[in-house]
């Protein structure tokens, strides 16, 4: 691709980079506050003020208020606003003369030597007559305090003191003073006691000429100075006019210079201001009468001839102002308003050939001044036809003629863009085209056409013409340089990189000009920059800056290198000092906006985007866009995120047009317009308005697919939205982009709230490797691994959980809630005494709200009542029930407290509890299910069916009174009365399961009674459906799956049993549990056991399977069981030796099932079943066959049941 860009940026010769010097002297005199404070009247001086008085100088005070009040009479702060002000301020400043005491005004006498020879240096230089005169400061600095060995070093440390706050003198003098002090010698040395902008101007004027003539300077009769202020102030207000004039800023001038008067000194350039002032005022007849009077005095004079000419030719006298001017250049070539002048009187007399020169010269200074551009156009088309007549008719132009004269004429072609012209001209003439001059016009023809591979060629005969031909060795340095540099421009414009770099570098290393080497050094860092080889850019910027620190571009290619490299401070540094030396550029504010917005500092960043609005920056649309984002980012409310609003709406718009005109072009830029929209949607996500937001940050992603941060905002704004799994399916997009902490945090909490625990904890891990202490990541790695731990029952799980709640209470700040989660997890590991420590540490601590403290009691409780420590249960419990006084939140504080008492055989204490917690919560189910045990623990079903029927006029027809109903009716032998209620429910209930999980929970419960009333294969059947429903609940599905095998096993169908039970086992893989783990889990290992060992079982492992019923009751009891042995160890184990025959065996284990628990009545069913004589056993032919009459016989009442209710027992649960 063609880098136009890099182009012009290397056209030094014809363009050279504009800069502005920071000079120590204008960095006084042009300080826009001090103006500001001036024009104000707060720098009001004495002698300023008795002359707005008219007085003479007094401590009158009475003289001086009649002054004013006579004054006063007539100004009119109405009708003169300035005026009054300006009289008010002046009174003040004569009273507080008056008032200083004459003490104040005494100067201290020195007492040493070298006191008493600044004593001297502050003399000459206060009166501007002396400080002028070179003698007096040779005299001053032939003194022996200035030569001595021990004084050399104190004179000069005083006199620079003195000087760095009056630096006003002429430049012989400043020549003097670096020639006997070593200013310049000693440069680096004096940088650490003087400010090097002071240094620099001393330098500067060693170097310079004076632009203010000293000897032109003059005083009025009687002239004291007082203080070394007087002339200061004299030189500075006029440099302060000159400067308001420059920037046509015209108001108070007029006054200003009257001012001046009370000075009591005079210098030409004074009137010169006046002239000036007229001119922008078109007035210029007002100074006719003092350009004469100047012109007389000072007739040799640059600056006085220049613009009394203007007064001259402004009224109507052209020749007298030209011939000043050209009197002015035939002394000072380069004077440019004196050529500037020239130039237009030139062309408005139509003398085009001159002017042209004079508007060449001038373009070669100031070659973006549009003006000039537009006067050389005219010019030039002027002067090409008459150069063509010319060249035609074989006759001279002026001094031109023949091969000069058609190189002239392709130069104005070139100023006028015709290249082909150009190449059609010099196609005309061989010899010249194949010439030195020849080849640098084509050369150039071609290089500004972007025909970059046609110019190289021509460059390269260039550069041999030039070694040949050009005899002067400054001409040809000069003119082989300019042909390396602009080769090296073809060359990286051709993407020959290389080759480029080589040219460029071998240009810097001929060029003898400073000026054009740096330029050229400029454009290699530039070069470098557009590589995105911000290191080496840096290095050659630093370069050019080492030899002039003054050169504004560079700090603008460092800056944005600097930027790249997340270099900060540097970026701020160039930003300051880029700003110092040039305010009006958009480019340093927009880095360090960037820069400081990347690194939240927002408000820094808003300060930088308001000093570039003070200093009336035109903002490009990359600056307006970053303001918008610094304001999005401080915005606190919809009325502070109005003004963001409107920026982007009109960048959009101005992006719309945009795109239509490319459209036309058939090129698209839609990058900036996607970011446009991007940065709107973070709007509206301040605004909460989330739906808005994402449709807008889905456009940027159409729009710009490939940007991966927009398609991570995105996510995080579905997440935000609770749309996690759409919010996941973004971050999977760019996995691979992003590795930072925010991304994998979001990541996991996708996971976790899809309850992918193991998924999430492996994000969740990623996260906290880069921060361990990142939000709340290590409390929801440790919620992963207890949801593992409680699901897959992994030791591991539950050491990692442990893991990660312990670092989570390092660094949480709420040590109360990070002490109750950690007891919860004890609580699953059924560490009892771990458990309650934390539950009362945390009450303790006293950061967990009053009204949640009641929790922790329950918590307590529920250790206790799972370890059995039913009295301490109880006691827990009942504090939970006082902690909430009256507000009773919970109603599992009296559940506790009635399965504690029924752990301690208390049972009417029990049945006291549920009445108590029933008369806050009369509709709880729990309660009224424990109400019911109670009664059937003691062996009173017909009182538990009374209790049922107090629960129906409380709560209605429940679910849970069906059941209940339905199983006392059973365990009292009314067989079909139970089964009937329980069809009565059935029927009612069917269409009223709201999903699917409530009607698997139906289908269980119908096979549990149909099973209780040894209704095997049809028991088996509603499992299977309720399987069917539970889906992917794997755990479940586990249970509904054996307990199917379990009712085929009970009637001898061993193949169909070790079927199920295959799937049973499938579930537990596919829900990642591992059987050993499972079995021997600290929470419910008897039950556990006990349901692997009907796998083992009905897989054929008998043995096995025995010999773990055998094993229950030696394991830890399942958590709050009230038994005092295990009734489901006793009752398996009797299934086991029923199945296989063994009738007495299995008798006495029944019998043994129902002494530990009354209630289980499957037990005295398959009792009896034993001790009739008829009984068949499953392993016999004819075993377990189901009555004909479907079970309306009294022995189908009595047929065998299995005990389904107990396979899926309810756990204790903490909050």
């Amino acid at each position: 691709m063609r880098d136009k860009k890099s182009r012009k940026a290397c056209e030094a010769d014809t363009v050279p980079v504009r800069r502005i010097l920071l000079d120590f002297t204008a960095a006084m005199c042009y300080d826009k506050k001090r103006q500001q404070m001036e024009r104000s009247g707060i720098l009001m001086d004495k002698k300023l003020a008795f002359q707005i008085l008219g007085l003479s100088e007094t401590r009158e005070e009475g003289i001086i208020r009649q002054g004013y009040l006579t004054l006063l009479k007539d100004t009119n702060p109405e009708d003169d606003p300035e005026g009054f002000k300006r009289l008010r301020e002046a009174y003040e400043e004569a009273l507080r003369f008056a008032r200083q005491r004459e003490e104040e005004m005494e100067e201290e006498q020195p007492e040493d030597e070298i006191g008493r020879w600044m004593q001297r240096v502050r003399k000459t230089y206060r009166d501007i007559l002396s400080r002028r005169e070179a003698d007096n400061w040779k005299e001053l600095f032939d003194d022996p305090v200035c030569g001595g060995f021990d004084t050399f070093l104190e004179a000069r440390e005083q006199l620079l003191g003195f000087l760095s706050g009056h630096a006003l003198l002429p430049r012989m003098v400043w020549v003097l003073i670096d020639q006997v002090f070593h200013v310049r010698d000693d440069f680096d040395a004096l940088k650490e006691e003087f400010h090097v902008n002071f240094l620099k101007h001393i330098e500067y004027h060693v170097n310079t000429e004076d632009f203010l003539d000293y000897s032109l300077f003059e005083v009025q009769d009687g002239y004291t100075p007082e203080g070394d202020e007087e002339a200061d102030t004299y030189i500075r207000e006029f440099f302060q006019i000159k400067n308001q004039l420059e920037n046509d800023e015209r108001e108070g001038v007029s006054q200003s210079l009257s001012d001046m008067k009370r000075h009591g000194i005079y210098h030409p350039y004074e009137d010169v201001e006046r002239l000036r002032l007229y001119i922008r005022m078109e007035e210029s007849e007002k100074g006719q009468e003092l350009a004469e009077k100047l012109m007389e005095r000072y007739p040799k004079d640059s600056y006085v001839r220049v613009w009394t000419g203007k007064i001259f030719y402004d009224t109507g006298d052209e020749d007298k102002g030209l011939a000043q001017w050209e009197a002015v250049l035939s002394e000072e070539p380069d004077y440019y308003m004196a050529k500037y002048f020239a130039m237009h009187c030139l062309a408005d007399q139509k003398e085009w050939y001159r002017a042209g020169r004079y508007v060449d010269e001038l373009i070669k200074v100031n070659r973006r001044d549009e003006e000039l551009l537009e006067r050389q156009k005219e010019i030039n088309n002027e002067l090409v036809p008459a150069l063509r007549e010319a060249l035609d008719k074989g006759e001279a132009y002026e001094e031109l003629s023949d091969k000069k004269l058609r190189t002239y004429l392709g130069w104005r072609l070139f100023d006028l863009e015709q290249y082909e012209d150009i190449l059609a001209l010099l196609s005309e003439d061989s010899e010249l085209e194949a010439a030195e001059e020849g080849l640098e016009l084509k050369a150039w023809s071609l290089y500004r056409m972007d025909r970059y591979e046609e110019a190289i060629p021509v460059y390269q005969d260039h550069l041999k013409c030039v070694e040949e031909k050009v005899e002067d060795e400054e001409k040809r340095a000069s003119k082989a340089s300019q042909s390396h540099r602009l080769l090296g421009v073809c060359y990286f414009c051709t993407k020959r990189r290389e080759e480029g770099e080589r040219e460029t570098k071998t240009a810097i290393e001929m060029e003898s000009d400073a000026r054009t080497r740096i330029d050229c050094k400029y454009y290699l860092a530039d070069r470098y920059l557009s590589f995105k080889e911000y290191e080496r850019a840096t290095e050659v910027c630093d370069e050019v800056l080492s030899e002039d620190d003054e050169f504004y571009p560079a700090y603008l290619v460092r800056q944005e290198a600097c930027y790249h490299m997340r270099r900060a401070q540097q970026v701020v540094d160039d930003y300051y000092r880029a700003i110092e030396i040039y305010a009006g550029f958009d480019r340093p504010y927009l880095y360090a906006a960037m820069i400081f917005y990347d690194h939240n500092q927002y408000k820094d960043a808003l300060g930088v985007i308001e000093r570039a609005k003070e200093n009336q920056v035109e903002f490009s649309k990359k600056l307006r866009f970053q303001e918008a984002k610094i304001l999005r980012m401080l915005s606190e409310d919809a009325e502070s995120r109005k003004r963001p609003m409107e920026i982007l709406d009109a960048l959009l718009a101005e992006s719309a047009e945009e795109e239509r005109a490319a459209e036309e072009l058939e090129e698209k830029d839609t990058i900036d317009r996607a970011e446009l929209i991007f940065e709107k949607g973070l709007l509206f996500e301040g605004e909460e308005e989330l739906d808005t937001a994402i449709g807008l940050v889905r456009e940027a992603v159409r729009l710009d697919p490939e940007e991966s941060y927009y398609v991570l905002v995105l996510g995080n704004l579905l997440r935000d939205a609770e749309q996690f799994d759409k919010a996941f399916e973004q971050y999977k997009k760019v996995e691979g982009v992003y590795h930072h902490t925010e991304f994998y945090f979001g990541m996991g909490v996708c996971c976790q709230i899809a309850a992918q625990w193991r998924q999430a904890a492996h994000y969740f891990i990623k996260a906290v490797e880069q921060d361990e202490t990142y939000r709340d990541t290590n409390l929801r790695l440790y919620r992963c691994y207890e949801k593992l731990y409680d699901m897959e029952y992994k030791k591991a799980d539950y050491d990692a959980a442990l893991r990660y709640i312990n670092k989570q209470m390092e660094i949480t700040e709420n040590r109360g809630y990070r002490l109750w989660d950690r007891g919860n997890l004890y609580v699953s590991a059924m560490e009892t005494a771990l458990a309650v420590a934390d539950y009362e540490e945390a009450l303790a601590v006293g950061t967990v709200p009053e009204e949640e403290r009641y929790i922790l009691w329950e918590n307590i409780g529920v250790a206790y009542k799972n370890d059995r420590q039913f009295a301490k249960g109880y006691e827990a419990y009942r504090q939970a029930v006082e902690t909430m006084k009256e507000k009773d939140m919970s109603v599992k504080a009296y559940r506790g407290m009635a399965d504690c008492c029924r752990g301690l055989g208390d049972y009417e204490k029990a049945i006291a509890c549920c009445r108590e917690g029933l008369a806050v919560f009369p509709a709880d189910a729990d309660l009224w299910d424990a109400l019911d045990d109670c009664y059937r623990d003691m062996g009173r079903p017909e009182e538990a069916l009374r209790v049922e029927e107090e629960r129906r006029k409380q709560a209605g027809d429940t679910k849970e009174y069906y059941g209940d109903v339905s199983y006392a009716l059973l365990a009292m032998g009314k067989v079909q009365e139970g089964l009937a209620i329980f069809d009565e429910m059935k029927k009612s209930w069917l269409g009223r399961a709201a999903n699917k999980e409530e009607l698997a929970e139906l289908y269980r419960e119908w096979a549990d009674h149909l099973t209780e009333a040894c209704y095997f294969a049809e028991g088996a059947k509603k499992y299977q459906d309720a399987a069917a429903l539970y889906g992917e609940n794997w755990e479940r599905k586990f249970q509904m799956e054996w307990r199917t095998g379990a009712c085929y096993y009970m009637i001898g169908e061993r193949e169909k049993a070790e079927r199920h039970a295959k799937k049973a086992l499938d579930c537990l893989e596919k829900r990642n549990i591992e059987p050993e783990d499972y079995r021997f889990s600290p929470q419910y290992a008897p039950l556990h056991s006990g349901w692997l060992a009907w796998c083992d079982l009905m897989l054929g492992e008998k043995e096995k399977a025995k010999q773990a019923f055998e094993k229950m009751e030696q394991q830890r009891p399942c958590p709050g069981c009230e038994y005092k042995k295990c009734y489901e160890a006793s009752f398996w184990l009797g299934c086991y030796y029923y199945c296989e025959g063994e009738s007495e065996r299995a008798a006495a284990l029944f019998e043994e099932t129902l002494r530990r628990d009354i209630k289980m009545t499957e037990a005295g069913f398959l009792l009896e079943i034993i001790r009739s004589k008829d009984a068949g056993f499953p392993g016999k032919p004819g075993g377990h066959k189901r009555a004909e009459d479907g079970g309306k016989t009294k022995d189908a009442g009595q047929k065998q049941g299995l005990v389904a209710r107990l396979f899926h027992r309810k756990g204790n649960p903490v909050k």
